[in-house]
């Protein structure tokens, strides 16, 4: 687990089928705060230094309830994050799921984190949004 050679407090959100194994491997700076409600998730994202997504999204809406809090990300390179993260503007991805790519990328991620800025990273996620999804829908119905 890359976050054990790193002295960093980490919190993992969520649980998955490796949730038993990857505890029983961290350090005391890792915790595991398991399964949390949907209506917590902002409040996480607004205090996280990133949001960190190694798996497959076919939207990629986890990514942007992050950002949607001014948090970037660092996803891997597949399904919908390829679409919705700008790379060093919003956050960063790594092309394989292996520890050495992920590690690349958390790199790349602390090595960025000042060039990224909260409100473009917000302005980005507004570009998904219902509202914005409406808008354009309604304006497509004019042309028709």
């Amino acid at each position: 687990m890359i976050f054990n050679k790193r002295n960093v407090r980490r919190y993992i959100v969520g649980t998955g089928s490796e949730y038993a194994r990857l505890k029983r491997m961290a350090r005391p700076n890792i915790r595991f705060l398991g399964f949390k409600p949907d209506a917590l998730l902002p409040l996480l994202y607004q205090h996280a230094r990133a949001l960190i997504l190694p798996g497959v999204e076919d939207f990629g809406l986890t990514p942007l309830e992050a950002m949607a809090q001014g948090t970037p990300v660092l996803a891997y390179r597949k399904g919908g994050a390829k679409e919705t993260i700008i790379e060093g503007k919003t956050g960063e991805f790594f092309d394989e799921l292996t520890p050495q790519s992920l590690y690349q990328g958390l790199l790349r991620l602390i090595e960025n984190e000042r060039r990224y800025k909260k409100h473009l990273i917000i302005n980005r996620a507004k570009h998904f949004s219902f509202t914005t999804f409406q808008r354009r829908i309604l304006a497509l119905t004019k042309l028709l």
